[in-house]
């Protein structure tokens, strides 16, 4: 389908997205219900364990392991501005450190702290993810793999081998926006859809479509792709990154085509939407 303001297409194809936003009541509307997912086997766990032993021994560990992580939250336990401070084992395999801070411009309330969670490896060591939540300069979630006590990095962009340019973007994640179980990792992304993965032995794995959202500017049909300068209507190649200008084709990180461009003497006059799980925010 091609467009060249886009206006009537978008909304046409929010319709297929998995979660669009009202626009009359600004509330997210699910439009999952009918789309067929994956289905994996998940391991589960009947057995009766106490809640304070891994999630807690790996918080320490990694106090201990990240200098900047531990000045942090003994910044957080005690300054007064910081309030309710509060670190705890959720259950045997997540832990949370949480506080509140009011910011002086204008009193907004302010989650601090992080989430983790500790996947069993096959190796008998576990896989820890962390969300932190404006503790450092670049909040990005970080994995790390323990074992006999000791903590060391591990690459995230193995732990979540599809989809991860997704979760990357969000480089301050809202603390409420990300849920941690013995069994899955789930995130509210700012197109208001929820990105849920499953852990599957010593990889995320999507437990559902993906979809990969973008912003359209209703007022002119401007696209925004992610991590990418914007394109505009009736503007210049010299705008666009060079590969694009090159292509006429617009690709998100893991390669895979989202658009294709209509281009006339040098000029952006309209664009196609090829992938049908590209989502748009609308603006």
């Amino acid at each position: 389908m091609k467009k060249q303001l886009l206006i009537i297409p978008a909304i046409a194809l929010l319709a297929s997205c998995g979660g669009q936003q009202n626009q009359n009541s600004g509330t997210a509307t699910d439009t999952t219900a009918n789309v067929e997912t994956p289905q994996y086997d998940v391991a589960t766990t009947t057995e009766s364990e106490p809640a304070d032993t891994i999630s807690t021994k790996v918080w320490e560990a990694l106090l201990a392991f990240d200098k900047q992580l531990k000045e942090r939250i003994d910044e957080f336990n005690r300054v007064p501005r910081f309030e309710n401070p509060n670190g705890k084992s959720t259950s045997k395999t997540t832990y949370e450190f949480s506080c509140i801070f009011h910011s002086e411009e204008g009193g907004e309330e302010i989650i601090m702290g992080a989430k983790l969670g500790c996947f069993p490896m096959p190796d008998k060591s576990w896989m820890v993810v962390m969300v932190p939540a404006n503790i450092y300069e670049h909040n990005n979630i970080r994995a790390y793999n323990y074992s006999d006590g000791k903590v060391s990095k591990a690459d995230i962009d193995k732990v979540f081998p599809e989809g991860f340019e997704l979760l990357a973007n969000e480089d301050y994640p809202n603390f409420n926006d990300y849920k941690i179980d013995a069994s899955t990792f789930s995130a509210e992304l700012p197109a208001r859809w929820l990105a849920k993965y499953e852990w599957k032995g010593s990889e995320f794995r999507p437990a559902q479509p993906l979809y990969e959202p973008y912003i359209v500017d209703m007022s002119n049909g401007d696209f925004y792709p992610m991590k990418q300068n914007p394109i505009r209507i009736n503007s210049t190649i010299d705008n666009l990154d060079s590969e694009i200008a090159k292509s006429g084709v617009v690709k998100n990180s893991s390669g895979k085509t989202l658009a294709k461009l209509d281009i006339k003497n040098k000029h952006v006059v309209g664009y196609s939407i090829v992938d049908p799980n590209v989502c748009p925010i609308l603006i």
